[in-house]
Order: C-alpha cells, then sequence, then structure tokens
C-alpha cells in the first residue's frame, strides 16, 4: 500500500533529519511534493541529509537547521532562526532522540536523554505554536 499523497508545497519540520527513521521520513516526504526542514546537531551529518533531499525534491528545499537538542538553548535559538525565516510550517516531526547507556546531563543539567527525548520536542513545540512560523 502506498502512502497517500502530501499536500504539495507544505513544510514539514523533521527534527533528527540525518540518519534512520528521520532521515527516510524526510526522503519520502520529499519525494510525496513536500518542501522538507532537515534538521539534525552534526553539520557535516545535516549537510549530507540536505544533498540527498535535494536529489529526490522537485522543489528545492528550504536550507536545514542545525541544533543540538542536548542544550535548551539551542532549541530556542531554533525556533528564533525558523522565526526570522518567516516560512510556515504545516508539520512538525519530532523524531530527534538519543539512547544513553549512561546517566549524562544536559547543558542545563538535565538527564540528557529526558532533555533530548521530550523536553527539547516539548519546548520546540510550544516556541513554534507561539511564533507566527507555527500557525499557517
Amino acid at each position: 500500500m502506498r502512502a497517500a499523497p502530501h499536500k504539495t508545497d507544505s513544510v514539514v519540520l523533521v527534527t533528527g533529519a540525518t540518519d534512520g527513521i528521520g532521515k527516510e521520513t524526510a526522503l519520502e516526504l520529499a519525494r510525496l511534493g513536500a518542501r522538507v526542514i532537515v534538521h539534525g546537531r552534526s553539520e557535516v551529518r545535516v549537510a549530507a541529509a540536505y544533498e540527498e533531499l535535494q536529489s529526490v525534491s522537485e522543489l528545492p528545499p528550504p536550507p536545514p537547521v542545525i541544533a543540538d537538542f542536548a542544550s535548551l538553548a539551542q532549541v530556542r535559538a531554533l525556533a528564533t532562526e525558523l522565526g526570522r525565516r518567516g516560512l510556515p510550517i504545516d508539520t512538525l516531526i519530532n523524531n530527534a532522540g538519543v539512547y544513553m547507556k549512561r546517566r549524562e546531563l544536559s547543558a542545563e543539567g538535565i538527564e540528557l536523554t529526558m532533555a533530548v527525548n521530550h523536553f527539547a520536542h516539548v519546548l520546540l513545540t510550544h516556541l513554534l505554536l507561539e511564533s507566527p512560523v507555527g500557525q499557517s
């Protein structure tokens, strides 16, 4: 069964889109006509995922974004950057995540798995809903 076509020209932000499920989701949405914003924490991996996305997109994808979700300050900066761009986001796919074998703390002193997998997504979602880009 093939997925239903996505609304052409819709803008989708996929967090953690440089590998695994996030990358495959971003690529498939681009194939279906969405304009996908690639997010990741590594400049090199974001650039590689963005290049691959360009090869399957009919329309040029929006520039990618880089933010490490281990830092809530970087999540805030990401939301500010997206707001500055003024490109309305139709869909947000909160996919980024980590699996830690040992207890580690984020930049703000929060257990890292909770910071990245939960708090960063909640914060980003709320910031985008409060901004004009999240109200398309």
